[in-house]
C-alpha cells in the first residue's frame, strides 16, 4: 500500500491542491466577500458650483489643517503637521474670515465652547511651589504682555459669546508666539539663578500649555474645524470655476518649502528622508497629500486675487479724505464717575452720605467734622505712614537647610510624627531604616514630607519667622484710620483690634493672626488732622452701603405700622428686604419730589430720576463757565467736574450728539447731554481744524477700506452658503 502511495504521490497532491483551490475559490472566498462590511463614503451636502462634498474630504482637510509647523514649538501633538505653514491662524484666525463663520454659525459651534467655558474661567498658569515670583504670568509681563492682557479678557466673560470666540482666537494666536519650550527654559534659569532654593519637582513635567490645550481642536472643538473646511473647500471649489488651477508641481513645491522651514539647517541635507518620515508619520501617500494640500492653495489663490481686485480709488479716497479731514478740539466736562447715578439705589446712596456730611443735604455745606464722628464714626480718618514688612510659612521654611530638616526627620519623636500624619509610612527605629523609607517614597509623596517638616520645625523655631521677616524688603504704605471698622491693607481681619495695639507701642513683630501671615509694622508718622473720607471712598469700602441698610430698617420699624402696603394679607409685617426699595421712597421722598417736579425729565420712573439727580447742578457749572472758562463752583475738590481735552475726528463713529459739534460755533459750549449710563456731560468748543492727511495714513485708511471691502464679500459668500444649507455641522450625529 505503501508503495503505491509513493508511486503516485505526485497525482495525489495535485488532485489534493486542485481541491483546496476550487474550495476556496467557492467557498472560502464568498465567506469572506460576504463577511467584509465596505463603508461607502458618507455624501454629506453640495458644494457652492454644485458638485457633491463627501464626508471623506472634510475629515481628510480637517486632518491636515489642525496642527501646523508652530504647534512643533509648543509640542502639543506627536503627529505633527509640518507640511502645514499654518493655514488656520494665518488665512483664517488672523483674518476677518473667522469673525464672519463664527457670528454666521455660533449657535452650531457653541456646545463645545460651552462644555469648555468653565475649564477656561478658572484655569490657573505655572506658579513656583516655594518661589512665587518665578511664574508664568511674570514671564509673559515681561516677554509677551499680549498674551497676559488677552488671557484676562478672555476670563473675563460670564458667558460664551461671539466677543468671547473672537478674543479666544486671539489669545490663540498670540500664545503661538511664545513657544511652551521657551518657557520652559526660561523657568529652569530663574529657578537656578535663585540660591537656597528648593527645586520645584512640577516643572520637569508640568503641562505649561494655556487650559492644557494640545491643538486647535482642544480649544475650538472638531465642529469649528469642520466649519472651516467646508469653507475652505467651498472656496476652492469656487476658484475651479472661474479656472483657477493648481498645478501638481506647485503643491509639491509648496509643502516641501513648508516642510523645509520646520527643519534646522543641519536636517535639510536630509531632506528626502524627512519628506518620507512626515508622509509616514501623517499615515499619508504623497497623491493624498496633494490633493487635500491642493484645496488649500486654491482657497489662497482665489482670496489673495479678489482681495486685490477691491482697490478702492485714489479719486474716492481723495474726496474722502476732505470730509475725514476736519477735527474739533474740544474740552469735555462730565462728573466724576461715582456721581454719576444709573440707579434709584446708587443714587439713594448718595442721599445717605448727605443726610449724615451736609447740613440740609446741600453739597456746598458740610457739617462740622466732630458732629459727623460722633454719628457716624466709620465716615472720618486720620492717616497714618507705616512701614511695613511681610512673610509667610513658606518663605521661613526656605530659611531651613536641607541637611537639618534631613536630620530632624530621623530623630524618633520626629518621625513617629510623620507616620502619625502620614499613614504609609512605617514607622522604624533604626537610622538606616528611617533612611531607606523615606528614599523609597514617590517624588509626590516625599515633597509633601518635606513641607509638612518644614512647618513643623518653624512651630518650635520661631526665630526664623523673624530672620525671614528681617530679610523682607519693606514698603512704606499710608492708611486711612478710622475710629470704626478700619481696613488695612494687609492680611489682617482685627483691625481695630491691631491698630490698638500699634497705638501703645508704634511697633509690632511677628504678629500673625492665621499662624501663616507674619507681619512686623511700625509707625513712622501720625497725621494730627482728622478729614472726612469722600463719597467715592465709602463706595470703595461699603460703608455708606453698611450705614444705608441701617438706616432704613430703622426707619422700617417706625414707619410699617403707617402703611397697609407693609403688611402681608395674614397681617404680619413684610420682611425689610423685600420692601427696601419702597422703605427709600419714603425716607427720600424729599429729593425725588423735586427731581419730579424739574420739567425736563419726562420719564418719571425710579432709575430714570436717578440719572438727573445731579443735573442742576451741572447746569450751574455751565453757567459759572459760560461766564469765566476757568470758573467752577467753589465746592468740595470731590465734586468737581473733570475736564478733558478730546480731537473728535469726523470719520470716527459719533453720536448724534457729537456730530452737531461740527455745525457749532467755535468758542461756544454744548447744551448738556445726559446719557443712559448716568454721565452728565457737554463741552466747549475750541476750534475745528482741517489735518493734512499724510502718505502713511492715505496707505492706512486705503488698507482699511479694502479689509472693510473683502471682510463685506466674504460675508455675502458665507450667506450664501448658509442660506443654501451648504455647510453641515455636526458632521457626525
Amino acid at each position: 500500500m505503501l508503495k503505491f502511495f509513493r508511486k503516485y504521490q505526485k497525482i495525489f497532491f495535485a488532485i489534493v491542491i486542485f481541491f483546496i483551490v476550487i474550495s476556496f475559490a467557492f467557498f472560502g472566498s464568498n465567506a469572506a466577500v460576504t463577511n467584509i462590511k465596505i463603508d461607502k463614503d458618507k455624501k454629506i451636502s453640495k458644494a457652492i458650483d454644485g458638485s457633491t462634498i463627501y464626508l471623506s474630504e472634510i475629515e481628510m482637510l480637517s486632518y491636515f489643517m489642525k496642527t501646523d509647523i508652530t504647534d512643533a514649538y509648543n509640542q502639543t501633538n506627536n503627529a505633527i503637521n509640518l507640511f502645514n505653514d499654518g493655514v488656520i491662524r494665518k488665512d483664517i484666525l488672523g483674518s476677518s474670515i473667522f469673525k464672519v463663520l463664527v457670528e454666521k454659525y455660533f449657535d452650531q459651534i457653541k456646545p463645545f465652547l460651552e462644555n469648555n467655558f468653565d475649564k477656561i474661567k478658572n484655569f490657573k498658569t505655572y506658579t513656583h511651589k516655594y518661589d512665587s515670583a518665578i511664574s508664568v504670568k511674570n514671564l509673559w509681563s515681561k516677554y509677551s504682555p499680549e498674551i497676559l492682557e488677552k488671557l484676562i479678557k478672555v476670563q473675563s466673560y460670564n458667558e460664551v459669546s461671539v466677543d468671547y470666540v473672537n478674543n479666544l482666537a486671539q489669545l490663540y494666536i498670540e500664545e503661538a508666539r511664545f513657544p511652551t519650550n521657551t518657557l520652559r527654559n526660561l523657568l529652569y534659569f530663574e529657578e537656578n539663578s535663585k540660591k537656597n532654593i528648593q527645586k520645584d519637582l512640577r516643572l520637569y513635567n508640568e503641562n505649561l500649555t494655556l487650559f492644557n490645550n494640545h491643538g486647535f481642536t482642544d480649544w475650538f472643538g472638531n465642529d469649528t474645524l469642520n466649519l472651516i473646511s467646508q469653507f475652505v473647500l467651498n472656496v476652492a471649489k469656487k476658484a475651479k470655476t472661474e479656472n483657477y488651477s493648481i498645478s501638481y508641481e506647485e503643491v509639491i513645491s509648496d509643502i516641501s518649502k513648508n516642510l523645509k522651514s520646520a527643519l534646522k539647517e543641519k536636517d535639510r541635507g536630509n531632506f528626502k528622508e524627512y519628506y518620507i518620515r512626515q508622509l509616514q508619520i501623517l499615515n499619508l501617500n504623497e497623491k493624498l497629500a496633494h490633493k487635500t494640500w491642493k484645496n488649500v492653495l486654491l482657497f489662497r489663490k482665489y482670496l489673495k486675487d479678489v482681495t486685490n481686485s477691491i482697490i478702492v480709488d485714489n479719486l474716492t479716497l481723495n474726496e474722502m479724505s476732505k470730509f475725514a479731514s476736519l477735527k474739533a478740539n474740544i474740552t469735555e466736562y462730565e462728573l466724576p464717575s461715582e456721581f454719576q447715578f444709573k440707579s434709584f439705589n446708587e443714587m439713594i446712596q448718595f442721599e445717605m452720605y448727605l443726610k449724615a456730611t451736609c447740613n440740609d443735604n446741600n453739597l456746598f455745606s458740610f457739617k462740622d467734622l466732630a458732629e459727623i464722628e460722633t454719628n457716624y464714626p466709620q465716615l472720618v480718618y486720620k492717616t497714618y505712614d507705616l512701614e511695613v514688612k511681610e512673610t509667610n510659612l513658606d518663605k521661613a521654611c526656605l530659611k531651613i537647610k536641607i541637611q537639618d530638616m534631613y536630620n530632624w526627620q530621623l530623630e524618633n519623636e520626629n518621625f513617629k510624627l510623620i507616620t502619625k500624619n502620614f499613614p504609609n509610612i512605617k514607622y522604624q527605629t533604626k537610622k538606616e531604616d528611617k533612611v531607606n523609607e523615606l528614599e523609597n517614597l514617590n517624588l509626590y509623596l516625599r515633597d509633601k514630607i518635606d513641607d509638612f517638616s518644614r512647618k513643623e520645625i518653624i512651630k518650635t523655631s520661631k526665630n526664623l519667622i523673624d530672620i525671614a521677616l528681617n530679610d523682607d524688603i519693606s514698603k512704606q504704605i499710608s492708611i486711612n484710620i478710622k475710629s470704626k471698622n478700619t481696613k488695612l491693607p494687609i492680611n489682617i481681619k482685627k483691625a481695630d483690634e491691631f491698630l490698638e495695639k500699634l497705638e501703645k507701642t508704634n511697633k509690632i513683630e511677628n504678629y500673625s493672626e492665621d499662624n501663616n501671615n507674619y507681619y512686623q509694622v511700625s509707625i513712622l508718622k501720625k497725621h494730627p488732622e482728622k478729614k472726612l473720607i469722600t463719597f467715592k471712598e465709602s463706595l470703595d469700602e461699603k460703608i455708606i452701603d453698611n450705614i444705608l441698610q441701617k438706616y432704613l430698617k430703622e426707619n422700617y420699624e417706625n414707619i410699617k405700622k403707617k402703611y397697609s402696603k407693609f403688611k402681608n394679607s395674614d397681617g404680619s409685617y413684610k420682611d425689610f428686604k423685600n420692601v427696601k426699595d419702597m422703605v427709600a421712597e419714603i425716607v427720600f421722598e424729599e429729593s425725588l419730589n423735586n427731581l419730579k417736579s424739574l420739567p425736563y425729565i419726562k420719564d418719571k420712573s425710579l432709575n430714570s430720576l436717578a440719572k438727573y439727580r445731579m443735573y442742576d447742578f451741572v447746569n450751574k457749572n455751565l453757567n459759572l463757565l459760560k461766564e469765566d472758562k476757568n470758573n467752577q463752583i467753589n465746592t468740595d475738590l470731590q465734586f468737581k467736574l473733570h475736564s478733558n481735552n478730546k480731537k473728535i475726528q469726523r470719520t470716527e463713529e459719533l453720536s448724534s450728539f457729537e456730530k452737531q459739534i461740527f455745525s457749532q460755533k467755535e468758542k461756544t459750549f454744548s447744551d448738556i447731554l445726559v446719557n443712559d449710563n448716568g454721565s452728565i456731560t457737554f463741552y466747549y468748543l475750541n476750534n475745528i481744524s482741517e489735518e493734512i492727511i499724510s502718505n502713511d495714513k492715505f496707505d492706512e485708511s486705503k488698507s482699511k477700506l479694502n479689509d472693510e471691502a473683502t471682510k463685506i464679500l466674504i460675508s455675502n459668500f458665507v450667506k450664501e452658503l448658509k442660506d443654501k444649507d451648504l455647510i453641515v455641522i455636526p458632521l457626525r450625529n
